[in-house]
């Protein structure tokens, strides 16, 4: 079976992790796994080849490879431990790429799926299949450096986000049509230009929400969002809860 048609038969479990020695040696282990290095950098010998993760590169290990790691640079990843119907027979492989914040949040939406008590296991395994197509699809594309322009017009909506008009202003940015630029932001960023306007809003949200004494209509203005019934819509659907169930789950964090 080959990578883009596995068949999943446990998620054994999701791990934030930063190695605490210099080397160590992986061999005979239960589960495959994929995530994405967001820091430092390691050395992976399988012994057939060498993987290199540093910073922004997705990875697959596959359950048959054992293999040494050393530690060159230490740093932190995101990773999905799980188990398939039928070996897979893809090697190994890790890739450099653009869209690092759209992976990490689909792994943190999955982690939460894991370890919510009452967690919806077809729902978990739904999203984790739309990890690894999104993974499968990043290491058969080729990587390309991403273009100044569009550098400035994501650094643009980094701070006017909020605006109605902001999309207009990046593509004027890159001096190009909004359909062209729609069309080139998704190829150098990972994701669509309102894709990442939207996931910027949420994050505002969420440190909106964590402050404790705005309400929700507030938030959902002070974000960018023209209605509350849609912001709470879009909210949940990107974290799972709804945002006055998030304020909750902060409060008792916190």
């Amino acid at each position: 079976m080959k990578f883009e048609n596995l068949r999943i038969d446990k998620i054994r479990t999701v791990v934030r992790y930063k190695p605490d020695i210099v080397s160590w040696r992986a061999a005979n282990r239960k589960d495959h796994i994929i995530g994405i290095n967001i820091s430092g950098i390691a050395d992976h010998d399988l012994g057939y080849k060498h993987i290199d993760l540093k910073p922004d590169y997705i990875y697959f290990f596959n359950q048959r490879d054992d293999f040494s790691a050393l530690t060159k640079e230490a740093g932190y990843c995101y990773s999905v431990h799980f188990t398939t119907t039928e070996p897979i027979e893809t090697d190994s492989f890790c890739k450099k790429v653009n869209n690092t914040e759209e992976i990490v949040k689909m792994i943190e939406k999955l982690e939460r799926s894991f370890f919510r008590k009452d967690n919806n296991e077809l729902s978990m395994l739904s999203e984790f299949y739309s990890l690894c197509d999104l993974l499968n699809k990043l290491n058969n594309t080729p990587y390309t450096k991403k273009d100044n322009r569009l550098l400035k017009a994501k650094e643009y909506l980094d701070v006017n986000f909020k605006e109605k008009s902001c999309l207009d202003g990046a593509a004027d940015i890159c001096q190009i049509s909004r359909r062209r630029f729609n069309d080139v932001f998704r190829v150098y960023i990972g994701v669509t230009p309102n894709q990442y306007v939207t996931s910027k809003k949420i994050e505002h949200a969420k440190e909106l929400l964590a402050l404790g004494y705005l309400t929700v209509s507030d938030i959902s203005e002070l974000s960018g969002f023209s209605d509350i019934y849609y912001f709470s819509k879009i909210f949940k659907q990107q974290t799972g809860i709804t945002p006055s169930q998030y304020r909750k789950e902060i409060g008792k964090n916190d």
